[in-house]
């Protein structure tokens, strides 16, 4: 047994973690280990779990099969619970066999995250006859307000597309917001945004209506050679404008305001109205999107971009994670091993980038560390944008892991990227 290693060696107390710049390799029960190192270690910003699957499996170098699963991983995750950070995301590894009480004990542990869940091609060609399982899940647990980090994959898959969207919000009737119904005027021959009518908020305060409820869409208020667009679904439903009186007209002077004949079959507008939202106003105006003049009606004209959206994708089907990919990377670190099906260090980079590429300094914390791909993900990582990510790894030596496979992979790995790494026994 491994008591204890350094590469680069450093003076280090048992007694604490490295420092923080440090990554960390630990070998014992992660419900013995993670109590212990709850105190040294800050707030942690990104739980990486890879369990058993439970797959009923006893040959590989672990045991894979426990009647007893679900209270295994409940203990663990209420210790893992009082480490995270606030604002820290959970990610979790998981086949077909476990993921649903998975994801029912990660809600009920993480009261205050959603469960958001991934599917993850993992192999891929066609079996030789049966069923043969080729994807596994990806479960997250992420908190309020969570923004994750653009994939390059992902965006690289969306078509460029301009950021207008549409005025009308269908979902708002016209009593709700006074101030966001009236006619938007359009000039029929130039499409040329000239101006608004007054809006009901208007009519009420100089008591020409008693209620909202005696408010008529009319085509008679349209100045002559224009058309009165109003906010109205193509359904004929009555409903508000997402911008007030007051911001559109300020949105047609600055070129933020244009009409387009309607397309939609039934609409009973002559125009479809569009604006720039507040998001796409500040690329604009940061230069972030291209201003390439204005058209004939006045309106901006943009250049066509990427969008920005930073969703995670709930389907991956990169060959990249392909677990092919995980035993082809250990095998060129450690040479032949038997570890059974290790993950992508692609897949592990992809999920690390996701939830903590906003956060270059995370802590990153995995107590199911097995082969140690996480290692070799964080150090892929912060090499990529030049990041100071921690990994701490807690793996146990049943059928020799943690001699045998993690701990030459993490010495082959700290040496490749030339970082200090604690190994503890």
């Amino acid at each position: 047994m491994v008591c204890m290693d350094h590469v680069p060696l450093l003076e280090h107390s048992p007694a604490r973690l490295a420092a923080p710049a440090t990554h960390t390799l630990i070998c014992g029960e992660n419900l013995e280990v993670l109590p212990r190192i709850a105190g040294e270690l800050p707030p942690v910003d990104v739980i990486y779990l890879d369990p058993p699957y439970n797959t009923g499996k006893r040959e590989w170098m672990y045991d894979d099969d426990r009647d007893d699963w679900g209270e295994f991983m409940r203990e663990r995750l209420i210790i893992l619970r009082g480490m995270l950070a606030d604002d820290g995301v959970v990610a979790a590894s998981i086949g077909a066999q476990q993921v649903h009480e998975l994801a029912s004990l990660i809600q009920r542990t993480f009261t205050r995250h959603r469960v958001h869940m991934v599917t993850v091609e993992v192999s891929g060609g066609k079996s030789a006859g049966g069923v043969r399982q080729v994807a596994e899940y990806l479960l997250l647990a992420l908190p309020a307000g969570f923004r994750p980090a653009p994939l390059p994959w992902a965006l690289a898959q969306s078509e460029p597309r301009q950021p207008w969207e549409g005025l009308a919000l269908s979902t708002a009737p016209k009593g709700r917001w006074p101030n966001q119904v009236y006619p938007v005027y359009v000039d029929r021959k130039t499409r040329a945004v000239v101006g608004v009518g007054d809006s009901l908020q208007d009519l009420l305060d100089r008591g020409e209506l008693e209620d909202a409820t005696a408010y008529r869409f009319s085509e008679t208020t349209a100045p002559a050679g224009s058309a009165a667009v109003w906010p109205i679904t193509r359904h004929g439903r009555e409903c508000s404008w997402r911008l007030s009186r007051d911001a559109i007209l300020a949105a047609i002077e600055r070129g933020h305001i244009k009409a387009d004949p309607t397309r939609m079959p039934g609409n009973p507008n002559q125009f479809s109205v569009k604006y720039l939202p507040a998001g796409a106003t500040k690329r604009v105006e940061s230069g972030e999107i291209d201003i390439l003049g204005r058209d004939d009606a006045g309106a901006l004209i943009l250049r066509s971009h990427l969008p920005t959206s930073a969703d995670i994708p709930t389907i991956w089907t990169r060959k990249e994670h392909h677990t092919a990919r995980g035993t082809a990377r250990l095998r060129e670190l450690i040479g032949e091993n038997t570890f059974p099906y290790p993950k992508s260090v692609a897949l592990i980079r992809d999920i690390l980038l996701a939830v903590s590429g906003n956060k270059p300094d995370a802590v990153v914390l995995d107590p199911f560390a097995g082969a140690a791909t996480t290692f070799d993900a964080v150090c892929e990582l912060n090499a990529a944008d030049n990041g100071s990510r921690r990994a701490v790894l807690v793996t146990n030596d049943d059928g020799g892991i943690f001699e045998q496979v993690a701990v030459p992979r993490v010495r082959a790995v700290a040496a490749q990227f030339g970082v200090p790494v604690s190994i503890r026994g």
